[in-house]
């Protein structure tokens, strides 16, 4: 009697090549993907509802922005015409024109401010300059920590947002190091470019 090995019948017919065999990984495979497939269906739920939870902030409506402007103006002691011209050239720019809020602001304050004024330009020529000019050793620095905190800190957001923009990252760290985001104008940019 040659030396046959004994196979259960089950076995047998899972290595017999036929049909229902080479059917075999397709339908593990259908099978596989309708329940990822499921699950993706799920897991997208609770993304959906963790999108729709109520932030806690709320970007700032045009009146808000004018408000805040105001408030840093007042704070500054500029005179009250200088302050009213100032917040209307500001809104004008930002509701009629569609402008950036701190570019706005930036552009608003640096016509009553020269130091902001002189930042503003040597950022737009010399970005790197502008982000050395604000150094504690240097002179514009005790210019631009005069002002109230509320500009100093959106100038700065202004700032590192413009040197981010121009690659100059490394420049901009110590530039927007210092901001406190909630007293910026535009608290997501000083969070984000941080």
């Amino acid at each position: 009697m040659p030396n046959r090995r004994r196979t259960h019948r089950w076995t047998r017919s899972i290595t017999r090549p036929n049909s229902l065999n080479r059917m075999l990984p397709i339908q593990v495979g259908v099978i596989c993907l309708s329940l990822v497939s499921s699950f993706g269906l799920v897991s997208n739920s609770f993304a959906d509802q963790a999108v729709a939870v109520d932030t806690s902030w709320e970007p700032l409506s045009g009146e808000d922005l004018t408000a805040f402007v105001q408030g840093a103006l007042d704070s500054s002691g500029a005179a009250p015409s200088v302050v009213v011209e100032t917040v209307d050239r500001f809104r004008n720019d930002i509701e009629s024109l569609g402008r950036d809020p701190l570019d706005a602001l930036i552009d608003a304050i640096g016509e009553i401010a020269d130091s902001v004024k002189s930042i503003s330009d040597l950022t737009r020529t010399d970005p790197l300059s502008a982000a050395a000019s604000i150094d504690p050793s240097e002179a514009n620095y005790a210019e631009l920590e005069a002002l109230p905190i509320a500009i100093r800190m959106s100038v700065r957001t202004w700032m590192g947002r413009e040197l981010v923009r121009g690659r100059f990252y490394d420049e901009a760290l110590p530039v927007i190091a210092e901001v406190d985001a909630a007293q910026s104008i535009d608290p997501a940019s000083a969070l984000f470019y941080r």
